[in-house]
């Protein structure tokens, strides 16, 4: 398990951490590009897997860093349990290692930079468990500012637009992400959640997506970051992901 104080820049760049919760997103709109420029907003993304979060939020990445937010990622899980391991033979704790610098690069193309250095809670993949989740979501809180919003890289296991066996919301990894973030928002934290890529285009919800020239070639950059594991893995997924702009759709 990585323990990592806040904040952590993965640039030189210095940016500081506010918190302003201004007007609640609402559903069913269309976020799009504005010129970059300091909101004061500050998110973490939490993602059960490495990979979840481009799949999921990338739209939102693009969108919230180009605005000048304050970004962090928190991967809940070490990844190490994917079945592309035994197809390249790889070592577990390799399979780890590779799976963070995938994420790694593409999330610095997603924020072009400017978003806090991933940080990994490395529970086993496959097994980890809701309270430890809300443990280190606890102590990073407590580091942090005010209460930044939490946007979750997976959806509700529990409701009926959420079928078993058609989505990943159904993986005991990412229904204890969600019963987590569930306990922080009775903890006061707003929190929203992203639905999965095969759903993008028939739910309501925020929507988020790369917009610009400068946007697009930033997807495609952070999609080839995951070339070594995460495409092998669930390359249907980054195939969609492309042909939809990165698309995100968001709710609570």
């Amino acid at each position: 398990m990585t323990t990592t104080a806040w904040p952590r820049k993965a640039t030189t760049a210095t940016l500081t951490l506010l918190l302003t919760l201004g007007a609640a997103i609402g559903l069913g709109n269309t976020a799009t590009a504005q010129q970059p420029g300091p909101r004061g907003y500050a998110t973490v993304i939490l993602a059960p897997h490495q990979d979840d979060e481009i799949l999921r939020l990338a739209g939102y990445i693009l969108y919230a860093s180009d605005q000048g937010d304050d970004l962090a990622l928190v991967t809940a899980t070490d990844g190490g349990a994917t079945a592309v391991r035994q197809k390249l033979d790889l070592a577990y704790d390799q399979t780890v290692e590779w799976r963070n610098r995938e994420q790694a690069a593409a999330w610095a193309w997603l924020t072009d930079g400017r978003g806090q250095e991933p940080i990994n809670l490395g529970f086993p993949d496959g097994a980890v468990q809701v309270d430890q989740i809300v443990a280190e979501l606890d102590r990073l809180y407590a580091e942090m500012p005010g209460k930044p919003e939490l946007y979750v890289a997976t959806w509700h296991h529990d409701r009926p637009e959420s079928k078993p066996g058609h989505s990943g919301d159904q993986h005991p990894d990412h229904v204890a992400t969600v019963q987590a973030a569930r306990i922080m928002a009775a903890k006061g934290v707003t929190v929203r959640y992203a639905l999965h890529p095969g759903k993008v285009n028939s739910m309501s919800g925020t929507r988020y997506e790369a917009t610009t020239p400068h946007q697009k070639e930033r997807l495609a950059a952070a999609i080839r970051s995951y070339g070594t594991i995460g495409k092998r893995s669930v390359s249907a997924l980054f195939n969609q992901l492309q042909a939809n702009n990165g698309r995100s759709r968001v709710t609570w």
